[in-house]
C-alpha cells in the first residue's frame, strides 16, 4: 500500500487503521494553545461510495502534542479504547477499497490535512 501524507497547519492525519476501523489525528505543536476542532470534519471518499462524512463534538479541542481516535462505530476497538477517543456514530465503516482519501477540513471549510491510500 502506498501512502501519502499533506498537512497545512498543526493538525495532521497520522493514520487511518484499516484494522481498528478508526481514523488518527496529531496536534505537531510542541507547546502552545490547544487547537479548537470545533465545525471541524472529516471527509473519506472510497472509491467511487458515497463520501463518509464525521463532525467534532462542539467545544472538542486537541492540545499540544495531543492524539485522538476517531472510531467508526462498527470498531473492534470500541470496548477496550474508547476512552482515548471519540466515537463517530453515524459512520458505520470507515471502509477500504483499493484508492481511499480522507481529508481534514477546518470551520472555514478550507483543507488542512489529507491522507492518501492506494493499494496496487
Amino acid at each position: 500500500m502506498t501512502v501519502q501524507k499533506i498537512a497545512r497547519g498543526p493538525i495532521s492525519l497520522d493514520l487511518v487503521d484499516l484494522e481498528n476501523d478508526s481514523v488518527v489525528l496529531v496536534n505537531e505543536r510542541y507547546s502552545g494553545s490547544e487547537q479548537s476542532l470545533q465545525n471541524w470534519s472529516i471527509h473519506r471518499q472510497v472509491d467511487q461510495q458515497p463520501e463518509i462524512a464525521y463532525q467534532f463534538p462542539p467545544e472538542y479541542s486537541l492540545k499540544s502534542r495531543q492524539t485522538v481516535r476517531i472510531f467508526s462505530k462498527r470498531s473492534s476497538q470500541l470496548k477496550s479504547s474508547v476512552s482515548d477517543g471519540l466515537v463517530a456514530d453515524q459512520v458505520d465503516t470507515w471502509s477500504i477499497g483499493q484508492h481511499m482519501v480522507t481529508r481534514l477540513i477546518d470551520d472555514h471549510n478550507e483543507e488542512k490535512a489529507v491522507l492518501t491510500q492506494i493499494f496496487q
